[in-house]
């Protein structure tokens, strides 16, 4: 669930979506809200993608 929860971000992201916009219910915050036990690690998974959507973003100057 974690994993496809993930690629269906990453894909959301290589589409131009920002994934830090505050307006849009991710998959992993879908998940982390029907599963609580794995709220944190949803939560985690969800920082480092938009890390690394910000880093990917400021690499090609945008």
């Amino acid at each position: 669930m974690h994993i496809k929860a993930k690629l269906e971000i990453v894909a959301m992201s290589e589409q131009g979506i920002d994934i830090s916009d505050l307006s849009l219910v991710t998959p992993l915050e879908v998940l982390a809200n029907d599963h609580p036990e794995i709220a944190e690690l949803c939560n985690q998974s969800l920082v480092e993608l938009v890390q690394q959507q910000v880093v990917a973003l400021v690499m090609v100057g945008r």
